[in-house]
């Protein structure tokens, strides 16, 4: 074996051991993150929300911890009937700083919406039906989830607006 296929062997061992361990740690965290994340976003709606399937990955989304929700769908809130629906989305996936995993402060920086459909509605007297998340009056340092939102994506979103 010359030099140069014993230094490209150590590279390919060096990614896999890399991916090996990643894939670990994300075995290891995947239910204590899914959890957490999931009771202070179900915490703070304001309507009904149906997931079908949630994963979660170290790797997916590198340099960010990725928590991926697929088939979503947000209804809006009771007082608030039209169509029924807000959100319906084939995935939306939340990235997390990877360090903050371990740190147990959860710090939500990227949201990337996917097929998806947003249908967004005011009636006459200026209530909308897309607000769903419930408003805070106080901010608690203690929470372990923490939005430090720097970017949102759409990839393939259709926005139906509509205003009485």
């Amino acid at each position: 074996m010359n030099r140069t296929q014993r230094i490209l062997l150590i590279i390919v061992a060096s990614l896999a051991g890399v991916a090996l361990i990643f894939s670990a740690l994300a075995y290891l965290y995947k239910d204590k993150v899914r959890n957490i994340v999931v009771q202070s976003i179900n915490k703070n709606l304001n309507s009904k929300v149906d997931v079908g399937d949630i994963s979660f990955s170290f790797i997916r989304n590198f340099p960010y911890a990725t928590i991926d929700f697929q088939q979503v769908k947000a209804y809006e809130p009771k007082e608030f009937v039209t169509t029924g629906s807000v959100l319906n989305a084939g995935k939306i996936s939340l990235l997390f700083s990877f360090t903050s995993i371990f740190s147990e402060e959860y710090r939500l920086k990227k949201i990337v919406l996917t097929d998806a459909t947003l249908n967004l509605q005011i009636d006459a007297e200026g209530n909308s039906n897309y607000e769903i998340w419930k408003k805070s009056d106080s901010i608690s340092s203690k929470q372990a989830f923490k939005l430090e939102l720097q970017n949102v994506e759409f990839k393939n979103v259709d926005v139906l607006y509509y205003n009485v």
